[in-house]
Formats: C-alpha cells, sequence, structure tokens
C-alpha cells in the first residue's frame, strides 16, 4: 500500500466494506467514523492523490466514488465500470 496516513488507511477500509451502491454522505462517514468532515476531506484528498478513490459528481448533491485498489487504481475502475455499462446498452439496442 501506498505510504498513506493512518486516518486515510482507516477511511480506506471504511469505504471499501460500504455495500455497492449504497447511498452514503460525507455527514454520515465523519459521524461513523467519529472525525469532522475538514479531517475526512484531508484524508479523501490523500486518497485521490493515489488513485485509490476517484468521486464523480452526479447532480448537485449525488457522487459516484470508484475505489480502486494498490494493483489496480481507481480511475481503471472507472473506465472498466464504464465500458462495462456501454456493452450492455449496446446489446440491449440489438
Amino acid at each position: 500500500m501506498p505510504n498513506l496516513s493512518d486516518g486515510a488507511k482507516v477511511l480506506y477500509g471504511y469505504l471499501i466494506g460500504l455495500k455497492s451502491g449504497q447511498n452514503f454522505s460525507d455527514v454520515y462517514i465523519s459521524k461513523a467514523l467519529g472525525i469532522s468532515k475538514v479531517v475526512l476531506s484531508r484524508r479523501k484528498r490523500e486518497l485521490k492523490n493515489y488513485d485509490l478513490i476517484l468521486v464523480e459528481q452526479i447532480s448537485a448533491r449525488l457522487y459516484f466514488i470508484y475505489i480502486g485498489f494498490t494493483d489496480y487504481p481507481a480511475s481503471a475502475v472507472r473506465d472498466r465500470w464504464i465500458s462495462m455499462e456501454d456493452t450492455e446498452e449496446e446489446e440491449d439496442n440489438e
């Protein structure tokens, strides 16, 4: 694993344990981990810098998070996800 702070490792472990497709907010996560939103933002930034998470804004208050691994970055997870969605859409249109 990259040289992450202990706090970023805890956040990563928490995020990886969430159910796929589960809705959650920064407020929910900060309360669950007992940290402030400022600390949560710092830890998320750290994970983003190592491409362990990638956050995309879907709408004004909705975000989608991709979670990567040390040998499979979050950006690759997103690209694979999009590729799989495109393939499914093509099959549905046939």
